[in-house]
Formats: structure tokens, sequence, C-alpha cells
């Protein structure tokens, strides 16, 4: 990870460098902000590469430095630093959790201990006003009416306040889930006090957390039929109701309970995961009808057909019903062999093996794969890019039942179970003469076609149920959930990669979440979350017959004139309609009003 080491408040933090550009000044809208007087409101931005990041100076008063140095702009490699006024920043790679000791470090925190500060600027950059709480204020209810959903809405909240509270730490509860909005005073046990909130909740006072006391207050919606609290917690004391940040504790809640009226549920309900099938090494799971049949046909065949070909597109778990089939035969030994991952000059000897001598580098006889497997399950993956050369003296093994080694003389006896494998349309392959008709036969005893995962999309919910359960399992985490806005990106993902995308997907996820945190479509990688949005444009540019089109002209008037009586209130003209203001909003998008 990437990110900005810099001086605030006595501590030495970082900041992740997540996103393309990062903008830095004494400005509340900033990522970064320098509460300094010297410091402009827009002071400089940072754009970052892929191996460099790039300081532009925003026509500052103060100017931006590179080795003392004032710069328009300049590349900023790792290690090295800028400075704004009286913080340095330094560009560093690591594990953003990561806190050592090390030269770096202890070069700011002697350069800081040097720098002559007067007593007006440390006023100024600690002093807790009610000026900057209504600034505060005001760009948060801003940011309610930008997000049409709680969790976006929530972290937009945390990126705003987080670098401008400097004291305690506050948390957001909905739903039994846990958001930590900001925590600038780390607790010892943070667990015990999410293990039992209704200690807490709509009380004030005090409790003690490994023999230390801390002090709390909490702040309550009013009319949100379910729990809905803002917990603040610090060392000192609770504020006090004459406090600038107890009042805007209890602005914000407010705030906050506005927003939970006008957008959807946050909840997106998974069921218990349907197994069709399980033992120590596989799991399959689905409740498709097109994957139970399958399914129902493998539990058929599996100790009766010899010859089996399992057809699918990559990443659908061929390997998975093979290792199913294996599992309910009776045979035991089972080899996997790759025909595309060995060179043609090479796979024979593989296959079918040698005799000692049988060419320059055969010092020793060696079993091939196929009498190695004699007597279990042998599964020849990737079998449409296996050479025509090859596919004939394979054919003659399946019907002679012996195979001769390369060098050999004698016959050796085998006794096959072959399942063939493969993600190409072997149907076109044989009618083009690029495989063996007689040989497709052979293998083709049994076809099991493995669907796609956008064709059994009622599967998607289970899958990410099980696969969020092994990887938080194996990072130690425990999940907060899954909103409304992850499900439907995920639900309506065409999944080119199909289950092993998925997986690789929620695989990347658990690594990056903290402990509760609730997962929302801002974890998911653009590409996907891109993909959707597209989908979702060309669906609604599709021919529309001409009474459907008619009928949306008529509304959109309807609605233009409505606004127009209501000059462009749209609060007032969406309660006129009778829809929550965020259903309002939508549909002013779908209509193209602008």
């Amino acid at each position: 990870m990437r990110y900005l080491l810099y001086h605030k408040d006595g501590l030495i933090k970082k900041f992740p460098l997540q996103k393309p550009v990062i903008w830095i000044g004494r400005s509340i809208s900033n990522d970064i902000i320098i509460d300094d007087k010297g410091v402009s409101k827009k002071h400089c931005k940072v754009e970052v590469f892929d191996d460099c990041i790039k300081v532009t100076d925003l026509s500052s008063l103060n100017g931006t430095f590179v080795d003392n140095t004032s710069v328009k702009e300049a590349r900023i490699t790792l290690n090295r630093s800028f400075g704004v006024l009286n913080t340095d920043f330094f560009f560093k790679l690591g594990d953003i959790k990561e806190f050592k000791i090390n030269k770096d470090l202890s070069n700011i925190i002697v350069g800081l201990a040097k720098r002559k500060r007067s007593a007006k600027q440390l006023e100024l950059e600690t002093k807790e006003c009610e000026t900057k709480y209504d600034r505060l204020l005001q760009n948060v209810v801003e940011k309610a009416m930008s997000f049409e959903r709680l969790p976006d809405f929530i972290g937009a909240v945390k990126s705003a306040i987080s670098p401008i509270i400097r004291k305690g730490s506050l948390f957001f509860i909905h739903h039994n889930q846990w958001f930590t909005l900001f925590d600038h005073r780390p607790l010892n046990d943070p667990a015990a006090l999410k293990k039992q909130p209704e200690n807490f909740v709509d009380k004030e006072g005090s409790f003690v957390l490994k023999g230390e006391t801390c002090y709390y207050r909490s702040y309550k919606c009013k009319t949100d039929p379910v729990d809905c609290y803002l917990i603040f917690v610090n060392s000192q004391n609770s504020p006090a109701p004459r406090d600038p940040l107890h009042k805007f504790l209890t602005k914000l809640i407010e705030i906050i309970e506005f927003n939970l009226q006008i957008v959807p549920d946050i909840s997106f309900k998974i069921e218990p995961e349907p197994i069709l099938f399980q033992n120590r090494d596989i799991s399959i799971l689905g409740s498709s009808p097109a994957i139970k049949k399958m399914v129902e046909l493998v539990q058929k065949i599996a100790a009766k057909s010899t010859f089996i070909l399992i057809m699918g597109e990559s990443g659908t778990g061929k390997e998975l019903i093979a290792k199913m089939l294996h599992h309910l035969s009776e045979r035991k030994k089972y080899m996997a062999f790759n025909c595309a991952a060995i060179p043609a000059n090479l796979l024979e000897s593989e296959l079918f093996g040698y005799e000692s001598g049988a060419f320059t580098d055969a010092r020793k006889q060696k079993k091939g794969r196929i009498e190695e497997a004699s007597g279990g399950t042998l599964v020849l993956d990737e079998i449409s890019d296996m050479p025509l050369e090859i596919q004939a003296k394979l054919l003659r093994v399946i019907q002679e039942k012996s195979l001769m080694r390369l060098g050999g003389l004698e016959d050796i006896k085998v006794d096959l179970r072959i399942i063939s494998m493969t993600n190409q349309d072997i149907y076109r392959l044989v009618k083009e003469k690029k495989f063996r008709e007689d040989l497709f036969f052979r293998l083709r005893v049994h076809e099991l076609h493995v669907p796609p995962l956008r064709e059994r999309r009622e599967d998607i919910p289970g899958l990410i149920k099980f696969f969020s359960r092994v990887y938080s399992d194996k990072n130690g985490i425990i999940p907060g959930g899954f909103s409304e806005s992850f499900g439907e990106c995920l639900f309506n993902y065409d999944w080119p990669g199909n289950i092993r995308e998925l997986e690789n997907e929620i695989s990347r996820i658990m690594e990056i979440i903290e402990d509760h945190e609730l997962i929302s479509d801002h974890h998911v990688l653009p590409a996907i979350t891109a993909a959707c949005e597209e989908k979702e444009e060309r669906a609604k540019t599709r021919d529309m017959s001409p009474i459907k089109e008619e009928m949306r002209n008529v509304e959109r008037e309807k609605i233009l004139s409505l606004l127009d009586q209501n000059k462009g209130n749209k609060t007032k003209t969406a309660k006129m309609i009778g829809m929550s203001y965020r259903g309002f909003l939508k549909k002013l998008k779908r209509l193209q009003i602008d």
C-alpha cells in the first residue's frame, strides 16, 4: 500500500493513496486538512501514478516546497518528501497498519521539534470553535443529499469529520451494525463495548475497559423505529450540553435520521448456502435447477460410467464435478493432467511413459500418467488442445485397453476410467477436423455441461455467503453484513470468469475490510461496478414501443410542470407525487431530467 506519512496533532499519521487525486489545504472539503492559518484553502493537489506522485501547487499564498525550494509542480518518488508550510509529507510504501520508529520518522519528529510556532498558530489548530462545527455540519448536510445509500453516506461523513475532530472515538450503530466514524482515542478493548451496546445507548456516564475508565455520551434518533445511535467515547469526560461538540453530535444524528428515511434498506439478505454435495476437499452448492439437475446425473453415473466428458466455460467448477465423480466411485487413485500445460513434443512421453534409452535423456524407465492412473480416475483437462497424433495413440489405448511405452516392446494392460474436460466448443472442433470424431465418441459416453454463473444467478447469494465465511475465517475478521448496493452489483454482473472470478473478488474484499465493517458496492472493483452501470444504461436505452414512449413523455412533462410550479424544489415535488426523495431523484435520472 502506498501512503503519505506526516505529523499532525502530536501523532505520526498515514494517509492511504487510494484515489487518483488527493487535495491538501485548510478547507474541510480537502482530503488532508491542515488547520493552519498560513495554509491556503486549496493549497496543493497530489496526483497518484504507478511509479511516483505528482505534486502541483494551486497558487497558494506560502508555496509548496521540495528540498527547501518552492515549486509549481514536481514529481516525488518513493521515500522522498514535499512540504506544505510546517508539515512535511513523505511518500512511502508498505503495510498501512504497520508502525515502526525508523530513521524517516525520527527525522520528522526532530525537525518539527526544532520549528518555532507562535502561540496564536497553536491556538488556531487546537481550538474547537462553533464556527468550525457549523461549517462541518453544512458540509455533512451537502453529502447527505448526494448519496443514495446509507453506507455511502456514512463513508462520506467519516471522511469529513475524522480529520476535524481530534479527540475521542465516535461509533454509529444501525441494525446492530457498527461503523467507526473516527477513533482518535483507541480503546484497549473496543470489542467489549460492541458486545453489549444496550448498556451504553441512550445513556451517558462512564465505564471500565481492562482497568481504564472511559466516559461516553450517546445520541439516539427520535423517530427511527430501529436502533440508531451515535456513541462518543473519551478518556476525560463526556461533552457537556453547552459544548459545541455536543451540539454538533445532536444535529448530526438528526441528519443521519433524515438520511435513513430516504434511502433503501441497507441489508442484503443472504439465505444459508444450499450444499448439494460436500466432503473434506470439495463443496458443491446451489439452488438453481441447472446445477441441481447436473448433480443428480453425476450421482447416477459416478459409480458406473468409465468415460465422461465435462464441458463448460473457464471458472465454472468443472474440476469440482470431476472430483465428485471420483469420490462417488469405488476407485482409489485420482490423477489430473492438463494437456495444454505440456509441450507437444513431451506430451507423448508424459502420457504413455518410456523405456530406458528410448531417447537421449531417457536414462531410466518411467511410467506414463495413463499407466500410473490404472485402476483409478484419470482426468484429462483441456482435452481439446491435445495434438492429433497423440489423439490417435490415446484412441488405440482406449480400444485395446493396453499401452506400449516409448521404446518398449510389450503391451501393458491398463484399467481405464477417463474424465475429459474442455472449455472449448468441441463439437465445432470435430466438425472442423481439429479433433478426432472417433475419439470424441469414445470419450463422450456421458456429457455434462456446467452452466456459467450468469445462467444461474440465483446461486450467487449462497456463493457469496460461502466464500465470505471461508475467507473471513482465513483473515480472522467478522464482516458487518452486506449492503443492498453490494448485493445488487454482484447479482447483476455477468461474471465472465464465473465462480473463480466471484471467489477472487470475495477473497480480495475480505483482505481490505475492517472487523464488523458493512460491505458495500464501494468495496467492489471499479471494473465490476462500471460493467453493471453500462449494462443498466443499455437496458434503459432499448427501443420502447410507441405507447410506452408516449406514456414516458407524458410523465416527463408532468414532472417538469410540477418542478416549475415549485420553483425547482425537489423535496416539495416528491411529497406532492407521494414518493421518497431518493426515489424521486432516481425517477428524474430515468426520465433524463437535469
